[in-house]
């Protein structure tokens, strides 16, 4: 099995390595987005790619790279977006990937947005979810929770014309205490950045719980959660027990970060009167949708 995995591998980074050529030739970048299907499903991939040649199953996307400044801007038929170039220059192609139909880490297979819904963007990195939700299914509200200085200021601009409005952006992770925690981030790998509890090196954010949040805004209504924050999710969910009670809102979850993520978001929904409806393909699913029970 090694050398497949291996031999897998091997596509991923040169697929990567054309991306990142593009990107330094300003080009145009469409290609066969089966990155996440590489990465992360490789017992699926030659199903997909089947399924591809057949034409049974569309999987491409386009995105022009520009640069101004300190930022890439990646630009496709759906959204615009910023992108510190002081970061990796895949990670939003990977993400834009991601959400593509039949990837297993699409929210948007699980959950449809409306126009009244009033939505938490947790671990909001790009922004991608978030923008969409207002863009295509012009969502009452979205409020984006990241709390990197340097990813907040590209976000800031892909969202310049919401903020205000429709969107507020706020620099503070989510976790079950109030506070101050050290953010452990690799350029190279922003998508992973997450919460360090003992002193390490890192950049220095505030820390927030949804409850107390949800109390200092006013908050009365709430549809949907989203959170996608690399193995804390459990942590943000424990501050969230009151808005849970309360507001009762749909919850799209990550739940492989840690090995017993799926099996400990399962109890603990069971426990506050949720039932999971619905998750996207994988051994466990990658992301799940828990609503209340009825």
């Amino acid at each position: 099995m090694g050398y497949i995995t291996q031999g897998f591998k091997a596509l991923y980074e040169k697929t990567i390595g054309s991306v990142i050529r593009k990107l330094k030739n300003d080009e145009v970048y469409s290609e066969i987005s089966m990155l996440s299907l590489i990465k992360q499903n490789l017992f699926l991939y030659p199903l997909g790619k089947f399924l591809q040649q057949l034409g049974l199953i569309y999987l491409k996307f386009s995105v022009k790279i520009s640069f101004e400044g300190e930022y890439a801007i990646y630009q496709n038929k759906e959204e615009v977006i910023y992108w510190p170039i002081a970061y990796s220059l895949q990670v939003p192609l990977f993400i834009l990937g991601e959400i593509l139909p039949y990837s297993s880490h699409n929210y948007f297979d699980l959950y449809t947005p409306n126009k009244e819904d009033i939505i938490f963007d947790i671990g909001a990195c790009e922004g991608s979810f978030g923008l969409r939700c207002l863009q295509k299914y012009n969502v009452k509200k979205v409020y984006f929770f990241e709390p990197i200085s340097l990813t907040i200021s590209a976000l800031r601009l892909t969202l310049k014309k919401y903020i205000g409005g429709r969107a507020e952006v706020h620099a503070t992770a989510i976790a079950d205490v109030e506070g101050e925690t050290i953010f452990s981030y690799d350029p190279h790998h922003i998508e992973a950045s997450h919460i360090l509890r003992q002193s390490a090196e890192g950049e220095k954010v505030s820390m927030t719980t949804i409850d107390k949040f949800v109390e200092q805004h006013n908050i009365k209504k709430l549809n949907l959660i989203k959170m996608d924050i690399e193995g804390s999710e459990m942590s943000a969910l424990r501050g969230a027990c009151v808005t849970l009670q309360k507001l009762r809102p749909h919850v799209l979850v990550c739940a492989y970060h840690h090995p017993n993520d799926y099996k400990d978001l399962y109890v603990f929904f069971t426990q506050n009167g949720y039932e999971l409806v619905k998750s996207t393909w994988g051994f466990p699913p990658k992301v799940c949708l828990y609503s209340p029970c009825r």
